[in-house]
């Protein structure tokens, strides 16, 4: 069934990391998560694709470029691995900016869903 097929892979691609989906290490060097985008860019570039896999293909081929926008960029890449220590818990722990006396421990929870959320969170968005 299609629907169910499509929500498969939805949910597939949400527990893919960007270094799965660039197939790289973690500890990838910049070259080779460099390497590993351009190789992945090519397989899975739209205008390959078979008419019945071309929306597959744009959609995993944006999310292999946004891969890319954030591994090669140093800060993004520290806080795409911070990312990746929390989403299990779907929270992080942030001081408390009202709890100027630490009353309260001075921590507040701070839920996210998803790396977006969690960057527009920590970038003060």
């Amino acid at each position: 069934n299609k629907e169910a097929r499509e929500q498969l892979q939805q949910l597939q691609a949400r527990l893919l990391t960007f270094y799965d989906l660039l197939g790289a290490h973690p500890r990838a060097t910049s070259s080779q998560i460099r390497q590993a985008y351009l190789r992945e860019a090519k397989r899975w570039h739209p205008d390959k694709a078979a008419k019945e896999d071309k929306a597959l293909a744009t959609q995993r081929f944006k999310d292999i470029a946004e891969a890319h926008e954030v591994l090669r960029d140093a800060q993004l890449r520290q806080l795409y691995d911070l990312y990746l220590q929390y989403r299990q818990q779907g929270y992080i722990d942030l001081h408390d900016p009202e709890d100027v006396n630490g009353a309260h421990g001075g921590i507040v929870q701070v839920p996210f869903e998803g790396w977006s959320d969690f960057r527009r969170i920590l970038e003060g968005g």
